[in-house]
């Protein structure tokens, strides 16, 4: 089974999205993911995952040079101190652990599915 790790800013658009997205994804594991704490501890932890996903709300905060909420002040157990980051931050943080995952996200929500279905492999 692919696993999908999703970061995104919003947590009940990320609990709503659980309801419709996989079944449109080919039913990965799906996990969501608002905070830092909880993206970079699912990054540590989890044994494989296959895609790297930003939501649109999180990829619309770097658009508009602004900080994607749920960023950490301070180093954490889990997660450096990551407040006022872009994607490109994240990016290389993520690349330093899991360099051969992609890494996507877009700023429209119509776009999601067609994109996760070809970073999954599916289309």
């Amino acid at each position: 089974m692919e696993v999908l790790l999703l970061r995104g800013c919003d947590p009940y658009m990320a609990q709503e999205s659980k309801k419709f997205l996989p079944g449109l994804i080919g039913n990965p594991e799906y996990i969501t993911c608002t905070d830092d704490d909880e993206f970079f501890k699912q990054l540590q932890t989890l044994p494989k995952v296959d895609v790297i996903c930003f939501a649109p709300g999180a990829c619309r905060w770097d658009k508009n040079k602004q900080p994607i909420p749920g960023g950490n002040r301070t180093k954490t157990k889990h997660a450096p101190a990551t407040h006022g980051w872009n994607l490109k931050q994240y990016h290389s943080e993520i690349k330093k652990t899991h360099p051969d995952v992609p890494i996507v996200g877009t700023t429209e929500e119509k776009e999601m599915v067609a994109m996760l279905r070809k970073s999954l492999g599916l289309d």
